[in-house]
């Protein structure tokens, strides 16, 4: 009987999940607007190229066959993943939608779908011309970005498509837009292997190198996983390893061994070191951000202005990464691997966070 009631339940439940689906990606009778997921993971009729390095030189990067993920793959592999998304969906099901809203977000998904199929055929062609037309394959890499960009501009954020930019940028020899844009990807898509390649092959091209001083080499090495899992990654351990903790705890009450115990102060100290870590890189973020030079003889100046003297001699070239120590208008003074610094123009350089300010 138990069983029976089982079956049926869920073949209801997923009837269900399924009518609230197709309400929710067309917009119709819910009070949500159909969501662009050009550049989620998961992505609904929608087509995207993902490019892949490394590259030696402009021309060599390649497109990867074009493919489409299924929005509701895995969705019924667990009751409690079915639950959350009928919840949702109930919840969102609780307002019309205006016929002119459903209109109005279908335009804008189908504009940004050809918007970026209009970069992926500019991508394509520079690569195509590159070797005989080197100064229409660099207009059309600049076309294709700014493209990107447009996407990015309403409000898709992906490690993809920050990808794509680096290399559009890499391409066309914007050596520090590039390396901005491959750093946030790297936020994002961390362990990635061509985009580590082509962030190296990037820095390599930067015409001022400044390599790191002893003390940050040696805390990036003692600890890497800081530096290579991401801020989404490092949390979703602290968890684990949190629920570990109580596992562990509960298995120490239930029985008298002593190594349950042991291994919740193990994962407890795991669980505080990575929280420590997501922590610290939120307040870097906010308070010391990461960032880079985009502009030609950048000057480094000892002061909040022009009237100041030059810290350094030869000004800095785009590609320059640094942290900002203290903001000042429209001033930054910054920290250069090396462990100097001075006050740059902000408007000369970018950050690699999504803050505002």
């Amino acid at each position: 009987m138990t069983l029976l009631f089982q079956r049926r339940f869920h073949g209801v439940l997923k009837r269900r999940i399924e009518r609230l689906w197709h309400r929710f990606s067309t917009g119709a009778g819910t009070g949500w607007k159909p969501v662009p997921h050009l550049f989620r993971g998961a992505t609904s009729g929608l087509k995207r190229p993902t490019l892949r390095g490394p590259c030696s030189a402009p021309g060599s990067l390649l497109t990867d066959q074009w493919h489409t993920v299924d929005p509701l793959a895995g969705i019924f592999r667990s009751t409690q993943g079915a639950l959350l998304l009928l919840c949702v969906a109930t919840a969102a099901s609780a307002t019309p939608l205006r016929a002119d809203e459903t209109l109005a977000s279908r335009s804008s998904q189908e504009e940004l779908q050809a918007e970026f199929h209009r970069a992926a055929e500019d991508f394509e062609t520079a690569q195509q011309v590159s070797s005989l037309e080197p100064e229409r394959a660099r207009r059309l890499f600049r076309s294709a970005a700014k493209r990107f960009e447009s996407i990015a501009a309403a409000g898709v954020h992906n490690g993809r498509l920050e990808y794509n930019l680096g290399n559009c940028f890499l391409q066309a020899g914007d050596v520090g837009l590039a390396i901005l844009h491959y750093r946030r990807a790297e936020r994002l898509i961390p362990g990635d292997v061509a985009l580590h390649d082509n962030l190296s092959v990037a820095q390599t091209r930067c015409l001022t190198p400044i390599a790191e001083s002893r003390g940050q080499t040696f805390w990036r090495n003692v600890l890497y996983w800081h530096y290579t899992l991401s801020d989404g990654a490092r949390a979703d351990a602290a968890l684990a390893f949190y629920v570990g903790v109580w596992v562990l705890l509960t298995v120490r009450l239930i029985t008298s061994l002593r190594w349950p115990r042991v291994g919740a102060v193990v994962c407890g100290l795991i669980c505080a070191a990575l929280g420590a870590s997501v922590g610290v890189s939120r307040w870097q973020d906010r308070n010391a951000p990461s960032g880079v030079v985009i502009s030609s003889d950048t000057v480094v100046l000892k002061g909040p202005g022009t009237g100041y003297q030059r810290q350094f001699e030869q000004p800095l070239q785009p590609g320059v990464e640094f942290s900002v120590r203290e903001r000042r208008g429209s001033w930054w003074s910054i920290e250069l691997p090396d462990g100097q610094g001075g006050w740059i123009e902000a408007s000369r350089a970018d950050l690699v966070p999504w803050i505002d300010g």
